[in-house]
């Protein structure tokens, strides 16, 4: 899936997704679909800090704080769940709608959910392209990750860039 959402990006000009659509970060909104290096929470137990490898997440939701704007990030994946993983499968309509090959059988993960601050981020791309998830297709996701919160069944990652992180993605 993240190759196949480079394959289309790297067929684009550069600041342009394949429908020519960008928007700044400081525009994320809920629902949209970003490339990002998601940090699992077994990788943050490690002491890691980045992830090494950029993966496409939902922007689950976007709240204002006193950081500044953050987003919570879920991420997508297609390996297969093992027993104790809470995932959404993303439908076919929804995969079509982000350009994502429905074939490969998507699902949203939400046992780790990364919060990252926009305006000081060190993760998130300047500029993303525009590919969101329909207002439905949130509502539900939203309501399966309450649900997950509320059974204590998720960890968070909070993202907060050191002095000498520099955006490399």
């Amino acid at each position: 899936m993240t190759e196949q959402i480079r394959k289309q990006d790297a067929h684009c000009e550069p600041g342009k997704n394949r429908n020519g659509a960008i928007k700044s970060r400081m525009d994320l909104a809920e629902g949209d679909l970003i490339i990002y290096p998601f940090l699992w929470s077994w990788q943050s137990a490690r002491g890691h800090t980045r992830s090494d490898k950029l993966r496409p997440c939902v922007v689950l939701m976007r709240e204002e704080t006193e950081d500044g704007p953050a987003v919570l990030l879920l991420p997508i994946t297609t390996k297969t769940a093992r027993e104790h993983d809470n995932r959404m499968p993303v439908p076919i309509e929804e995969c079509m709608r982000v350009g994502m090959d429905p074939s490969r059988q998507a699902s949203i993960g939400m046992n780790d959910y990364n919060l990252d601050y926009i305006e000081t981020s060190t993760c998130l791309r300047h500029n993303v392209p525009i590919r969101s998830f329909s207002p439905m297709f949130m509502h539900d996701l939203i309501g399966e990750f309450r649900e997950v919160l509320a059974s204590r069944k998720a960890q968070q990652i909070i993202r907060i860039p050191s002095k000498t992180e520099e955006l490399s993605y």
